[in-house]
């Protein structure tokens, strides 16, 4: 059986979200072209802004940070903070990924496309 200890799981997540950051970068440039055109400087800036705002959550898998980086761009980069945002990502009893389901049906109940 592998053994990972904590300080190498630390690199690994680490070397991980590296990856992580220019696939969302490209994935934020194409998907909100009219905010951010063929600006990725502006992009990559956003996505780190992002995948460390969504770490604070608990929020570290790919597919969760790229809806925390799409409600980022919708609602502004302090969304997170919002009372209707802060009730789910505060909540311990979600799953990262149910707090991002729960987000993205507040977002639908709403009445806004993702």
């Amino acid at each position: 059986m592998l053994t990972i200890r904590r300080k190498n799981q630390a690199v690994l997540v680490e070397a991980l979200q590296k990856g992580m950051a220019p696939r969302l970068v490209k994935y934020i440039l194409c998907r909100f072209p009219d905010v951010f055109g063929k600006d990725a400087r502006r992009a990559e800036a956003l996505i780190d802004r992002v995948i460390e705002a969504a770490k604070g959550y608990g929020i570290t898998q790919e597919a969760d940070v790229a809806v925390f980086a799409d409600l980022s761009v919708m609602y502004g980069e302090e969304f997170h903070r919002d009372d209707w945002a802060l009730e789910v990502l505060a909540d311990e009893e979600l799953s990262p990924r149910a707090k991002m389901d729960e987000l993205r049906d507040r977002v639908f109940e709403s009445g806004a496309l993702m």
